[in-house]
C-alpha cells in the first residue's frame, strides 16, 4: 500500500515525536526500534521506510527536542530579557519538573546515556548543547563577563541537580534541595 508524500511526512514526524517519548523514558539503549513503533501501533520494518536506522532516528528525535527547547527559551528571554530567563531556570528546578520526564528537558534525561553512545548521536548532543548555551547567553546584559563560562556553570548546575533530584524520595529534603539549588544558580545571574 503507498502512502501520499504528505502522509509519509506526517507518519514520519510522528515517529520523530514518539521516539522522544520513548527514549525519555526508557533511555537510549532501552528504547528498542520494536519498542518504539509498537508504542505506534506499527512495525519495526515501517521504521526503515523512513530512516537509515535507529541512530539516524535517534539522531533527528534528539535534535528535534532541543531545538524545540531552544526555540522556547529564545521566546522566553526575548519577550522579557530578565524575568524570562529566571522563570525558566524557576521551572527547570522545580518539582514539576522533576516529576515530568517525559516532557522534561532532554539534557538531563540523555546526557549519562550520550556519552555511551554513538558519535552520530554525540555531535547532535554537542551542537545542540552548543546553540542552546548561545540561547542562554542571550538571556544576559552584553556586558556581562565570560558569558559562555557562566552559562555552562549555570546550566550543567541546574541538569545535574535536576538529576540528583530525580533520584531523591518526593518531600521536604527534594524540596529544600531544589531551593537551595535555585537560589544558589539566580545568585549568579545580573
Amino acid at each position: 500500500m503507498k502512502t501520499r508524500s504528505g502522509e509519509k511526512e506526517k507518519l514520519r514526524e510522528k515517529i520523530i515525536d514518539q521516539s522522544i517519548k520513548v527514549i525519555k523514558k526508557k533511555g537510549i539503549h532501552s528504547a528498542s526500534v520494536d519498542t518504539i513503533m509498537e508504542s505506534l501501533g506499527l512495525t519495526s520494518g515501517a521504521l526503515y521506510s523512513h530512516f537509515s536506522g535507529k541512530d539516524d532516528l535517534l539522531a533527528l528525535s534528539i535534535e528535534k527536542q532541543i531545538n524545540l527547547l531552544t526555540d522556547y527559551l529564545s521566546a522566553l528571554i526575548k519577550n522579557d530579557t530578565k524575568e524570562g530567563l529566571r522563570n525558566w531556570i524557576k521551572y527547570y528546578l522545580s518539582e514539576q519538573h522533576v516529576r515530568d520526564t517525559e516532557n522534561g528537558c532532554i539534557f538531563a534525561a540523555l546526557v549519562s546515556e550520550v556519552a555511551l553512545g554513538p558519535q552520530k548521536i554525540k555531535n547532535v548532543f554537542h551542537a545542540g548543547l552548543d546553540k542552546f548555551y548561545s540561547a542562554l547567553e542571550s538571556g544576559l546584559p552584553s556586558d556581562y563577563k565570560d558569558k559562555r563560562k557562566n552559562v555552562q556553570y549555570i546550566f550543567s548546575t541546574m541538569v545535574g541537580s535536576l538529576s540528583i533530584a530525580r533520584t531523591m524520595k518526593s518531600g521536604k529534603d527534594r524540596g529544600d534541595f531544589l531551593e537551595n539549588i535555585l537560589a544558589s544558580v539566580l545568585q549568579v545571574l545580573p
